[in-house]
Parts: structure tokens; sequence; C-alpha cells
């Protein structure tokens, strides 16, 4: 077997699906509701994709709209193989944003599968006539969230993302569940991760946290990574004894801000689990990896090598695993420094993420973090999640509103009195919400994040 930093010549991630094939063809390579896909079915479909992309005449860059489905990962494998650039978008979105993409990524045709069949729901008039590049990497489109502005096209090769990924003996065989849209670059790191080690990836029907914790038991899921929302929804829906019978030995939560409170809770219901708690970026990877436990990470690593802080906003050196460019945009190849966006301070000996520039709350003249309001509200009995944003006001601009998410027998005026008692005693007044709504559950994003954005005051 190649070493495995040279397992992709070109960036053909197939090679190591042919491998696996050669080698454990009856083993499962992918599980999802329709049932198991063998290493060798799992090549067979690879190499039938992409004999089909070729016969379709695609050019050199689609957009795959992907249902959540094993069929996907062949088609994102068969466009690498047959030399083709992949913007991905999952098919939890609208087809519209499939097409938003094709335009704004310069891409010929948006593909899709209907059954085992590679459809076209959108292509350029005329027919494309540019073959794949010759001798040259295969690149993944990764879409932004948006969240500042119109999408970004952040584009990497299998190379970069294979850096992040560690190929052990030990890792080989663990089945991870996927609990992001197959568009998202955490998603991506863990079909990586899969394919280097011959890891079996499950894939379930839906990321509610029923069918999720179904999955696990069902399948003997090992491993999975999702973000700290995701995870509370978990703890707090999955069934009696789930914690209990489960067979998870690692988790890596990722995506949003991983606070002491979410590590001690699973350290309390899955005590022999390894949790880790990855910060990375659709543009730059992975880029600090916490395994010791702790929210935040060593400041030492702000040591101006790879990270480093100016103006309270932390930022990145460009490394291997970095993107090469946004489409369209900016090539990132002649950046070194990359603005992450993330706001970090330096306390007791911890370096913490303190929330995004763009969610801070102006509050009559004064700068207020969400996450940070956010961290303490969690801490009271009764709330299992919350979201902190602006509240229109005439005299002040904003007033700060928490959005809470209680257990069913919570006493929602007892919640409100604690909230406000604990923010008295542990935060500045500016800070301390002056507008409650409570909800049942949380709104979330398709990558099962914090929605701030929908429940936003005025929007």
């Amino acid at each position: 077997m190649p070493d495995q930093r040279t397992i992709f010549p070109l960036g053909d991630i197939g090679v190591i699906v042919t491998e696996w094939a050669r080698r454990f063809p009856a083993e499962p390579a992918l599980i999802d509701p329709d049932g198991a896909t063998t290493w060798a079915e799992l090549d067979a479909r690879v190499g039938a994709y992409s004999a089909r992309l070729g016969a379709m005449s695609v050019g050199a860059r689609v957009v795959l709209h992907l249902p959540q489905a094993s069929r996907s990962v062949a088609l994102v494998l068969a466009c690498a193989r047959a030399g083709i650039d992949a913007v991905l978008v999952s098919s939890l979105y609208p087809e519209s944003r499939a097409h938003d993409a094709r335009d704004n990524a310069a891409a010929h045709s948006v593909l899709t599968l209907e059954g085992n069949e590679i459809v076209a729901v959108g292509a350029r008039e005329p027919p494309c006539e540019s073959p794949p590049a010759q001798g040259r990497e295969p690149r993944v489109g990764v879409l932004t969230s948006g969240s500042t502005g119109p999408p970004k096209c952040a584009l990497h090769t299998w190379s970069s993302l294979e850096i992040a990924v560690k190929r052990s003996p030990r890792r080989e065989g663990k089945r991870w569940l996927l609990c992001y849209p197959l568009s998202h670059i955490a998603a991506l790191q863990v079909m990586t991760q899969c394919l280097i080690n011959r890891s079996p990836l499950v894939i379930p029907a839906d990321s509610s946290p029923t069918t999720a914790a179904s999955a696990i038991m069902k399948e003997a899921v090992q491993c999975l990574s999702s973000t700290p929302t995701f995870m509370r929804q978990l703890l707090h829906g999955a069934p009696p004894r789930f914690w209990a019978t489960a067979a998870l030995e690692q988790i890596i939560l990722g995506g949003e801000m991983v606070d002491d409170r979410i590590l001690g809770a699973l350290r309390e219901v899955a005590p022999a689990t390894r949790i880790t708690h990855v910060y990375a970026t659709p543009e730059l990877g992975p880029v600090i990896v916490v395994g010791d436990g702790r929210e935040g990470f060593d400041p030492a690593l702000l040591d101006g090598q790879r990270l480093k802080v100016e103006g309270g906003e932390l930022f990145v050196r460009r490394s291997a695993a970095s993107m090469q460019g946004y489409v369209g945009h900016v090539d990132a190849t002649t950046v070194e420094w990359w603005p992450t966006g993330d706001l970090v301070s330096v306390e007791d000996g911890r370096a913490r993420v303190r929330g995004r520039t763009h969610d801070i709350i102006n509050v009559g003249g004064f700068k207020v973090s969400p996450a940070e309001v956010e961290a303490v509200l969690r801490e009271i009995d009764g709330v299992r999640d919350v979201c902190v944003v602006a509240h229109p006001s005439s005299l002040a601009g904003n007033l700060v509103k928490a959005i809470v998410a209680v257990a069913p027998d919570a006493d929602r005026g007892q919640v409100r009195g604690a909230a406000l008692a604990l923010c008295r005693a542990r935060l500045p007044a500016h800070t301390h919400p002056r507008v409650f709504e409570f909800v049942d559950r949380l709104a979330t994003t398709i990558t099962n994040k914090q929605d701030r954005g929908s429940v936003e005051d005025g929007r």
C-alpha cells in the first residue's frame, strides 16, 4: 500500500477505493437507509459514474446537487477520477442554490442523482465542448455559509483535504456517523478520514437527534463529528439508556464555539469516550485540535508562526491544508494571513473564542458578544439551549434579546428570574437580556448550527 502522502497522484482519491476494493471487496464502505455498499460495489459505481460523466461532456467543472446518500459519495469520487472540478451543494438546499453556484463558479452543468442515474438539471447553452484539463489535480468546491454576504466557493484539492487525516491501523474499520450535509467541509473531512482508514461511513436518513441515535445503535457507530448545537439536541433527545449502550469511542465537536458546559455534559454521560474539539473553516481546513477536555486552547499557539491575534481577531497563516482560493475572487496562494472573523482573548492562561465579528450587538455604543451571554444562560437549570440576538430599541439602538429553548417541565418565569440574577452576578449591565422569548427548540441551519440570522429581530 502506498504511503499516506502519496496515495492520490493528481488528486485521484479513487486510487485508494480501488485498493480497498481489491483487498477487502466484501467489507462495507458506505451505509445508508438503503443498506450497505461494499468497497467492491463502491469502486464499480465510481467507475461507472466516471465513464458516464465522460459521455455526457460536462466540461472541466460541474455543480453537484447531492442527495444525502451513499451514491452521492460515489459521484463526488467519480468527478475526481474523471479529472473534473466538483462544486458541492447538498440537496438539503433548494435547487436554486445549485444554479446560483453554477453561475458564480463558472461551471457548465448542475448534476444530481435520480436513483442511481446522473441527471443534468441545469446546463448552459451551447453544450460544453471543453474537456477536463489534463495534468492538473481536480478540485472540490465548498460554499461558505454566506452569513456576511453571498456564499463564496472555496476551492480545495483532495491533497489539501488529506493533510488533516492521520492514517493508522487503530483507526481502520471504525464506523463514522455523518452529521453534516455532504457539501460541508466537515463532511469532506469525515469522508476523507473514512476513505484513508478503510472505515465505513454511516449516512442517516436525516439529521434529527432521534434518527442519529437510532443509526448509532443499529450500525454500532464508534465515531461521530458534529456541531455543539447538534450534540446538545442529542443529549436531550436521545432515547433512555442510549449513552449507556452506545459504542461511541470518539466525539469531535466543531463548527461553533465549544464551552466547558457541553464538554462536561459529554464527560458525564460518556466517560470512556475520547472527546475533542476542532477549530476549522471552509477556507483553511482544520486549524486547531484540542484534546485536553477544556474550553478554548493553549495561548502558546498564538506565537505568530501559524496563529496570531490582531485587533482581537484571530488570523491564520496559510498552510498546505488551506484552499487554493475563491472561484472568481482572490487566489489564496498569494495571501499569507487570513482573517477568520472570530474574536479571541486570553484570560486565566487560556485562549478562548468570544464570538464572531459580524454577530456583535451594539447596545448604546457598547459591544456585546452574543456567545458570551449564551454561555452564561446555558448554566441555568431547565435551559436546553439559547440564542442571543439584537432587539431594536429607539433609545439604545439595540437591546439584548435571549431566545431560550427550555425543557418541557421548566417554569419559564423561574428560568427568566434565574437568568436575570445570574447575568447581574456575572456580566456587565449592557449585556443583560432585556427581552426573552421561550421556545421548545431553537432554529438551526442545514449544517446543524444556530440559525441566528433567521430569528434576529427585524429580519
